[in-house]
């Protein structure tokens, strides 16, 4: 976590103290970082999964390449069958809220039983969940979670976010995002 930055919050009364996250103009920094990444997880929610990419290619379809890359998934009720079809597993199909919690336990093993996440990826969430979620991490599970947002909204709470992207910014990074991780 950083400082307060230039770049304000998407939600202009989401000023959250002195410890924000680190908003991210270029794409290939989050690649990076979750490709370095030893034990992710992708949370991924209902809100705007269906959002086109590009030609045909929606949100989701980028999350379960995303996925498919060897990164754990846990899927909400509302995308949990999409990644069925897709031939992805989800480790567990369970609320956000409910994940987290157990994120934020320094006792619990992960689903796996190998130990904590050291990042959680979210994901196609509402600004407002994803910035609880956010928030419990970072005052929780900072000891051992480093978190990312890969919506469109600078999400302060987040260890890493993008900074506020237009619509056609947000897709060009996300497919940038997918391509290195997945590399």
């Amino acid at each position: 976590m950083i400082k307060i930055f230039k770049i304000r919050p998407w939600r202009k009364t989401h000023i959250n103290g002195p410890l924000v996250g680190m908003p991210v103009k270029k794409a290939a920094v989050l690649g990076k970082l979750i490709k370095k990444a030893k034990r992710p997880l992708l949370i991924v929610g209902g809100y705007e999964y269906e959002t086109e990419i590009e030609n045909g290619k929606r949100y989701i379809d980028y999350l379960i390449d995303l996925a498919k890359s060897g990164i754990p998934v846990v899927a909400t009720t509302e995308v949990a069958k999409i990644f069925n079809e897709n031939g992805v597993k989800p480790v567990a199909i369970m609320s956000v809220s409910n994940t987290i919690q157990r994120i934020c336990d320094e006792n619990w093993k992960g689903f796996d039983g190998n130990g904590p996440y050291d990042w959680v990826i979210i994901a196609a969430m509402t600004y407002t969940i994803q910035s609880q979620a956010h928030s419990a991490m970072k005052h929780f599970a900072y000891k051992w979670t480093k978190s990312v947002s890969l919506d469109r909204y600078l999400t302060p709470n987040a260890d890493f976010s993008f900074a506020n992207f237009k619509v056609d910014e947000w897709k060009e990074a996300i497919k940038e995002v997918i391509k290195i991780a997945t590399e």
